[in-house]
């Protein structure tokens, strides 16, 4: 009698954990979905930086900027960190056009090393309630204007390396509605090959 009882238990906790599974894939997929109809109507190759059709008036201004002057055949590159780290900022700290936690904003300027974990982190905090608010645009950040307060060279350590060549950008941002995100932020860019790529953020 004991037995037939705790078979029936593993069978019901087996068909429930069954059900879990399947549920989570089918939520896994559905992101990946919604994720992958994003229309991207531009690319810088080379850089691996994408332009999409529901960034941003200002962003698409600034990438096809950043376009021209990646082109050169000597890059300026205080003008170009001066952009990415406009367009990180205004990419990340915006959620109105992001279609799910799991579309994290400004991964395109991250240093590829921190990447995951970026993405991880950004998804526990300022992403973690975003799908909640899908449906109230109005309480989602949308990022009105960046501006760049102070550029430094400064030698940088990370992750066992040293570039006595990266910046340290000072941003102040401005939101379309003021619902008490962050206003002021430090970046670190350091290169990674012939691109910037951010490292910190503090």
């Amino acid at each position: 009698m004991k037995n037939i009882k705790l078979n029936k238990i593993l069978l019901l906790l087996i068909i429930l954990l069954c059900i879990g599974c399947i549920l989570y894939i089918c939520l896994t997929s559905f992101r990946k979905d919604k994720e992958s109809t994003k229309k991207q109507i531009d690319e810088i190759e080379e850089y691996n930086y994408r332009l999409y059709e529901t960034d941003l008036t200002q962003y698409k201004k600034l990438f096809h900027e950043l376009k021209n002057i990646l082109k050169s055949s000597t890059v300026d590159e205080e003008k170009y960190v001066q952009l990415i780290a406009k367009m990180f900022v205004m990419d990340f700290y915006t959620l109105q056009n992001k279609t799910s936690s799991d579309d994290v904003g400004g991964t395109d300027f991250i240093y590829s090393d921190v990447l995951s974990n970026f993405k991880e982190k950004s998804k526990d905090t300022l992403y973690l309630f975003l799908e909640n608010e899908l449906n109230h645009k109005e309480k989602l950040p949308s990022v009105d204007n960046v501006v760049i307060e102070n550029i430094d060279t400064t030698l940088y350590t990370y992750l066992k390396k040293t570039d006595s060549k990266s910046f340290k950008v000072d941003v102040t941002i401005s939101y379309e509605k003021d619902l008490d995100y962050d206003q002021k932020k430090t970046l670190y860019f350091v290169h990674e090959g012939k691109k910037l790529s951010l490292v910190e953020i503090a």
